[in-house]
C-alpha cells in the first residue's frame, strides 16, 4: 500500500516496511537492518531527488484544507524542536491528534531524502538520528497510509542571482528580528566549556539549542548575539521557504516558531514592532475533549466516521484559533470548548431519539404490514388487490424513512458530532481491551 501512495519518498517506505516493521522493537536488529539498507535508501533517494525538484508545484482543489507545517511541528527539521525520542513520538502524536484531524493534506517537508543523497560517512549517531525518524513515521504511518500526511521536497531550481536575493532577504529579516526579540535570548552554562542558547518564548514549547565547545574554541565564552542571529535565519529561512510552498499549493502554513512566523509578516509589511508582533504569537490553546485522548489511527477512524462533521468543525476551531485582538477575553478558548461539549451532549441525545422513534415506527409498521397481508389473502385468495391497498402504508414507510435520515443528516453534520465520535471510538475500544 506504501509503495503506491503519491508524495511519498521511497526512503519512507523502506524505513517503515524493511526497519520499523520487521524489526519488530527490536533496536540491534533495527540498526543492524538500517546499515545494511543504506546503499539501496541512498541509490533510491537520489533518483527520486531528482524527480520531485522538476515537479511543478499543484494547488489544492478550491474548498480543501492544506496545512504546510513550519518549525518544530516540521517533524524532520532538526533545529526547530526537541531530538530525544520521547519527545519527538510525543509530538507527532499531538500532531496527528490536532492538525491530523482538521487537514485534508498535511505537508511535511522531506529532509530524509536529502539526508540519504548526502549521508556521508556511517557513524552510530546518524544511524540513531534515523532509527529516531522512524519510530516518528511509525507513529504517522496510520495518517500516511490514509493519504492524510505528504511529503515536499526542500529544493526547487534557482538561478545564482534570485538565490542570492532570497538570502539578502532573510539576513535582512533576520537581523530586524533580533533586535525585537533580544531579550529572548540567554546563555545558559552547563558546566565546564558548555553553554546553550535559550530562546525563551520564540519556540513553544521553548529549546536550548546546544553549543559545542569545539564551535567555540576551549575556555571561551559564546556571543548571545552571535547564535541568536544564526536562530532567527535559520527560523525565517525555513518559514519563508515554507510559506512560499503554502502559497503555490494553495494552503495555509503552522509553526510553533514564533520568530518564524513574526518573519513571515514583516515580509508582508503587517508587522514592525515587537508589540505589533505579539499580536501574531499570542495563540490560543485548544484541547479538544476525547479528541486528545486518541492514537493516530483512532484519528483516522474519526475522520471517515464523522467526515461531514468536519467542515463546520475546522471552522468552529479557526474562530477559537483566531489571533488576540486587543480588548479580546482570554477565555474564548475555554467558551469554545464549553460550547463543543455542549452541542456534543445535545447532538447525542437528538440522535438517540430519532433512532428510537424510527425503531418504534417500524416495528409497529411491520406488524401492520405482515398481519395485513395475512389476513387479506387467507380470507379472499386475493393476493394482488392485498398488496395494492398497502402501497400507501408502504409510500408511508418509505418518506418516513427518508425524513428520519434527513433528522440523522443533519446532526451528522454538526460540530459536535465530532466529540460524539470520538467518545464512541475510545468506548469501543476500551470494551476490546
Amino acid at each position: 500500500m506504501l509503495e503506491d501512495l503519491p508524495d511519498v519518498p521511497p526512503a519512507v517506505v523502506l524505513l517503515l516496511v524493511e526497519v520499523s516493521l520487521k524489526s519488530r522493537g527490536d533496536y540491534l536488529d533495527a540498526r543492524r537492518r538500517l546499515k545494511a539498507l543504506l546503499p539501496e535508501l541512498k541509490a533510491q533517494s537520489e533518483v527520486y531527488e531528482a524527480q520531485q525538484i522538476a515537479a511543478p508545484r499543484v494547488a489544492a482543489p478550491p474548498g480543501r484544507m492544506d496545512i504546510y507545517m513550519d518549525g518544530g511541528l516540521n517533524l524532520f527539521d532538526s533545529d526547530a524542536s526537541c531530538r530525544s525520542w520521547n519527545c519527538r513520538t510525543a509530538g507527532a502524536v499531538r500532531l496527528a491528534r490536532s492538525v491530523g484531524l482538521i487537514a485534508d493534506t498535511i505537508w511535511l517537508t522531506d529532509y530524509l531524502t536529502e539526508r540519504f543523497c548526502r549521508f556521508g560517512r556511517v557513524t552510530n549517531q546518524k544511524l540513531d538520528e534515523v532509527l529516531a525518524d522512524t519510530l516518528v513515521l511509525g507513529e504517522l504511518m496510520p495518517l500516511i497510509l490514509d493519504g492524510i500526511v505528504k511529503f515536499r521536497t526542500p529544493w526547487i531550481p534557482a538561478c545564482p542571482s534570485c538565490s542570492a536575493s532570497f538570502y539578502e532577504e532573510v539576513d535582512e529579516i533576520a537581523a530586524h528580528l533580533c533586535k525585537e526579540y533580544a531579550g529572548e535570548f540567554a546563555l545558559v552554562g552547563h558546566g565546564g566549556d558548555a553553554y546553550s542558547i535559550g530562546t525563551g518564548d520564540l519556540y513553544s514549547p521553548t529549546l536550548d539549542l546546544q553549543i559545542t565547545p569545539s564551535k567555540t574554541g576551549k575556555g571561551s565564552i559564546p556571543s548571545v548575539d552571535t547564535y541568536a542571529i544564526k536562530v532567527a535565519h535559520a527560523a525565517v529561512q525555513s518559514a519563508l521557504w515554507v510559506g512560499r510552498e503554502a502559497v503555490l499549493g494553495g494552503g495555509s502554513i503552522f509553526s510553533n516558531s514564533k520568530i518564524g512566523l513574526a518573519g513571515l509578516a514583516y515580509k508582508d509589511a503587517r508587522a514592525r514592532s515587537h508589540s505589533e508582533l505579539r499580536l501574531l504569537e499570542d495563540k490560543r490553546s485548544i484541547v479538544v475533549p476525547w479528541v486528545n485522548n486518541l492514537s493516530p489511527h483512532q484519528i483516522v477512524q474519526l475522520r471517515r466516521e464523522a467526515s461531514k462533521a468536519l467542515p463546520t468543525f475546522r471552522e468552529t476551531l479557526a474562530r477559537g484559533l483566531s489571533p488576540t485582538l486587543p480588548g479580546d477575553s482570554d477565555s474564548s478558548g475555554i467558551d469554545l470548548i464549553d460550547d463543543l461539549r455542549m452541542q456534543a451532549a445535545e447532538v447525542r441525545g437528538e440522535l438517540e431519539n430519532t433512532r428510537q422513534h424510527a425503531n418504534r415506527f417500524w416495528k409497529t409498521a411491520y406488524v401492520t404490514l405482515g398481519f395485513g397481508i395475512s389476513a387479506y389473502g387467507v380470507g379472499t385468495d386475493q393476493v394482488m388487490p392485498a398488496l395494492g391497498g398497502l402501497l400507501p402504508l408502504l409510500q408511508l414507510l418509505m418518506n418516513h424513512k427518508s425524513g428520519t435520515e434527513a433528522e440523522m443528516e443533519k446532526l451528522h453534520r454538526r460540530p459536535g458530532y465530532v466529540l460524539v465520535k470520538a467518545q464512541d471510538i475510545l468506548a469501543h475500544d476500551h470494551q476490546l481491551s
